[in-house]
């Protein structure tokens, strides 16, 4: 069906945008879903978890789980990476944040989906004591919504008004998630999406500086979720036309959102298969300039010394969030992951960038700031326009590397490793979670964890599964 036909066809119908994503998810059976895209989940969920528990591990996360034990010393359900238990919508939140503590998530339509939907839905799971199958088709249902969420505000439209996807839209993939775990109907599930409208919301000013606040974005949008499908459990109401209406979430955080992107092909398109996954942990515009970098040194043979200058041109709206200080003064750990200089930098003085790179160890060495130095940034137009531009997972680089006696070379990348048509492969995803999960449990028991989530649909309990997210 064509964009007009689409139109047309969301105009005629009577009810609300809600309220037609409701009626769709809220009677959705997992055997009416592709194989390709339950595996797509099975990865993204595997994925998530690992980065999480790597992530719970950051100062900045425990800083979140700090607060909540605070307000509740106890709870019963797991904080990942702990040995301490909270309220649900608590461990959604700090669970959340440390999903995306790593900037090492997944992404799609820069809404970073993963981070808050998995943990959020885990804890509604456990809370409950779901199958593996319910949590499956929740975190499925919470993929679906949060990228179609992000698709209908369109993120740069929302980024524009200094809003954070990852807070803005994934409040509404949450609740659909924890409404299927609930077994909410067609109708409380639109409470839930019309309460989850009036929680929502997260800035973008941790740009300027570098603030923690990033992180805790897909927190608040996980504990929001949660809170609103308990609300609409318990009789709360929403407003039914809490996107498309006067001042509902199209106004409110976009240029009057994009209706066609919320509820067409319901069924038959999966967002979900536009997921990227992370090969380093860096913001995704970053990856691009990080492969072209290594492919360019190695295909020359060439030396970080040998380098003079890197020009990376590109996306308009890409660099234009590298225009600040922070980028190359490097003032906290997350400004680096933000900062296409340091990941470039990192790239050709070790050859990669990995989590042992982020780390104050490495901001702050003398060779690195001066590698920084030599790269730098600009805007390229005509790249908002290359192939596959719309999917949302495609952040395009033209890197020039000129050598130290005037030599150039050129590579463009259009899909960085790690986008659906350039995919991480298994063995890349399955090292990554041992990786990340190993940083804060013993071998023995990412195995078996890594088996569990692996056979999702068949764990009796997800009580069992939650067992293995906590320090022991």
């Amino acid at each position: 069906m064509d964009r007009e036909a689409a139109a047309e066809a969301i105009v005629r119908d009577p009810r609300s945008l809600s309220q037609q994503l409701s009626h769709y998810f809220a009677g959705l059976s997992l055997n009416a879903i592709p194989e390709q895209v339950k595996q797509t989940t099975l990865s993204c969920t595997l994925d998530t978890v690992g980065v999480a528990l790597a992530g719970s591990a950051m100062p900045w996360s425990k800083s979140v789980i700090d607060a909540v034990r605070a307000q509740a010393p106890d709870g019963d359900v797991t904080v990942l990476g702990t040995s301490y238990r909270a309220p649900v919508s608590l461990a959604a939140l700090a669970n959340g944040s440390s999903g995306h503590g790593l900037d090492f998530d997944d992404d799609n339509a820069q809404v970073h989906v993963g981070a808050a939907v998995v943990p959020a839905a885990i804890a509604m799971a456990e809370h409950l004591d779901s199958s593996g199958q319910d949590l499956l088709k929740a975190i499925l249902v919470g993929y679906e919504v949060s990228t179609r969420v992000g698709w209908f505000v369109q993120p740069e439209e929302v980024a524009d008004r200094g809003f954070h996807p990852t807070g803005v839209c994934n409040s509404f993939g949450v609740a659909a998630a924890a409404s299927v775990l609930l077994g909410l109907d067609a109708h409380q599930m639109t409470m839930a999406l019309g309460i989850a409208g009036t929680l929502t919301g997260g800035l973008l000013e941790f740009y300027s500086d570098g603030a923690m606040t990033k992180r805790v974005n897909a927190g608040l949008g996980a504990q929001a979720g949660i809170n609103a499908a308990l609300m609409a459990a318990a009789g709360g109401t929403g407003p039914v036309t809490v996107f498309e209406g006067r001042w509902g979430v199209g106004v409110a955080f976009s240029k009057g959102g994009h209706p066609e992107a919320l509820v067409d092909q319901l069924g038959e398109r999966f967002f979900l298969l536009d997921t990227a996954q992370k090969y380093y942990p860096m913001n995704f515009s970053i990856h691009s300039s990080i492969d072209a970098t290594l492919q360019l040194l190695a295909e020359n043979q060439l030396k970080v010394d040998d380098v003079a200058r890197i020009v990376a041109r590109i996306r308009p709206t890409n660099a234009e969030q590298f225009s600040t200080s922070a980028v190359y003064e490097l003032p906290t750990v997350l400004s680096a992951q933000m900062s296409l200089p340091f990941g470039v930098a990192v790239a050709m003085i070790d050859g990669t960038v990995t989590l042992d790179h982020i780390d104050p160890s490495w901001t702050g060495r003398a060779d690195v700031r001066d590698v920084v130095r030599r790269v730098i940034i600009e805007a390229d137009p005509e790249l908002d326009h290359v192939e596959g531009i719309d999917s949302g997972t495609v952040l395009p680089v033209d890197l020039t590397l000129t050598t130290t006696g005037g030599q150039e070379f050129h590579r463009r990348i259009i899909f960085q490793r790690g986008d659906p048509r350039n995919p991480l492969t298994p063995d890349d995803l399955r090292n990554k979670f041992y990786n990340c999960a190993g940083r804060v449990l013993p071998e023995a028991q990412v195995a078996q964890l890594h088996h569990q989530l692996s056979d999702l649909e068949n764990v009796a309990s997800v009580r069992t599964l939650a067992a293995l997210l906590a320090v022991r």
